[in-house]
């Protein structure tokens, strides 16, 4: 039998948990030049193993999925997610995405996209004509007016501001390391919020089962499986704290990123604006028009390459197996590190410059290494809400565009940070001036 991958787990219970936080691409960085692509370590009382290279992100995300199961690599949030689709496995989240996924559907794009132009102009109407702005909680508060806006019907007022507010003390605990009850962990008062958030989401599956609209939530309330069941009320009130969660920060961090890499490379920012910017300026969006936006999906894909929204990926293993010459045992945890393996220069030319034209024709990197780019996950589990993602980050950008001339101001710091998701440092400080 192969042995043990190379490695240690650290202290007691922590492992080399704080190491990692500190800083995960130096961690993994280090690790990978002494040990190779496959090591272990311990990680929050888990036992790890990291599988750093495109092989493996096969293996685990698509070829043997089934020896995964993603709730026993994420128990850190299994408390605040247990009955949503990021938590089931085998059949349960196969009938999941299947009810799931007709919200999704290119059909309700439009629908979505005049949503989210709505409230995108609103926002951007209240920056005048010039000025400085802090991008980041900028976007933040746009983005989350969108997903609560798409998928509860929440519009700016009162609820909205208890919602946001009891959702921000929430959010922050997910990736608490101290798993203690009470308000004086992040992770014990996000415990407290949750009680809070989910009697506000509960009522309002109460009210729209009564009164249906044609919205996500709408759309998820009339799913039915093959024995004609629907979610019940605990898988729909999980599934919208994962979908905001997901839809929120992610967006926000991947979109800031964006800008950051343009604004830092005017050639590549002007392809963008002439991409984005084509017929009457005042025109509304259209889904068709920011579909035929080839340069802004490679731009998408090239940042989520430098900077993807999730440091790591975990998995439990099932059965034992072997991976790299080395044995992987049953009730471990795996990990991909999609922030290692998408700069690994086997994969992609001078991987540490944001180069778009990467995948487009004829380059196209991605394709040459299947699974070396995971952006948006693959496999069984890939992100189903993907193509939303992807509209939400062209309708912003192409009506920013639209609007102002935009420069980074000087003097800031745009190292990553890493966790719980991908942002820069710096609040990504700008000037504006309409055009």
């Amino acid at each position: 039998m192969a042995a043990l991958p190379p490695g240690r787990f650290g202290l007691p219970y922590l492992g080399e948990t704080l190491d990692f936080f500190g800083n995960p691409y130096r961690f993994l960085k280090q690790r990978y030049d002494r040990y190779g692509p496959v090591f272990q370590t311990g990680l929050l009382g888990m036992k790890t193993i990291m599988l750093l290279n495109a092989e493996a992100q096969r293996q685990v995300l698509a070829t043997n999925a089934s020896n995964f199961t993603a709730r026993d690599g994420y128990k850190n949030v299994e408390a605040f997610l247990s009955h949503s689709l990021a938590l089931t496995d085998g059949d349960q989240h196969s009938r999941q995405r299947r009810l799931l996924a007709p919200a999704f559907h290119g059909r309700n794009m439009p629908v979505y996209l005049s949503t989210m132009e709505r409230i995108i102009d609103a926002q951007l109407a209240t920056w005048g004509t010039s000025g400085q702005k802090a991008f980041y909680p900028e976007m933040r508060q746009v983005a989350f007016t969108l997903a609560s806006t798409l998928l509860l019907g929440f519009e700016p007022g009162a609820d909205y501001d208890r919602f946001i507010h009891i959702w921000e003390t929430f959010s922050k605990g997910f990736y608490g390391l101290l798993h203690i009850r009470g308000p004086f962990t992040a992770w014990g008062r996000s415990l407290i919020a949750q009680q809070q958030l989910e009697p506000m989401i509960r009522k309002i599956i109460a009210e729209r089962r009564a009164n249906p609209r044609d919205d996500v939530m709408g759309l998820l309330l009339a799913a039915r499986d093959a024995n004609g069941e629907e979610l019940s009320d605990e898988e729909l009130i999980d599934q919208v704290k994962l979908m905001i969660f997901a839809g929120y920060d992610t967006t926000v961090g991947t979109l800031s990123w964006i800008l950051v890499e343009l604004l830092r490379r005017p050639d590549l920012l002007e392809r963008a604006r002439a991409e984005v910017i084509t017929g009457d300026p005042a025109a509304p969006l259209t889904y068709e028009q920011l579909r035929q936006m080839p340069f802004m999906d490679a731009v998408i894909k090239e940042t989520l390459r430098l900077h993807p929204q999730a440091a790591l990926m975990a998995r439990g293993v099932r059965e034992t197996f072997e991976f790299g010459g080395y044995s992987i045992p049953h009730g471990y945890v795996v990990m991909l590190s999609p922030i290692l393996t998408h700069r690994m220069p086997d994969y992609f030319a001078d991987p540490d410059t944001f180069d778009p034209d990467r995948f487009l024709a004829p380059r196209d990197e991605d394709a040459k290494t299947p699974y070396a780019w995971i952006g948006f996950g693959s496999g069984p589990r890939i992100c189903v809400g993907e193509s939303v993602a992807r509209l939400e980050i062209k309708a912003f950008f192409t009506q920013l565009m639209r609007r102002f001339d935009v420069q980074l101001l000087p003097d800031q710091q745009f190292d990553p940070l890493y966790v719980p998701l991908s942002r820069p440092k710096s609040d990504v400080r700008i000037s504006y001036q309409a055009r």
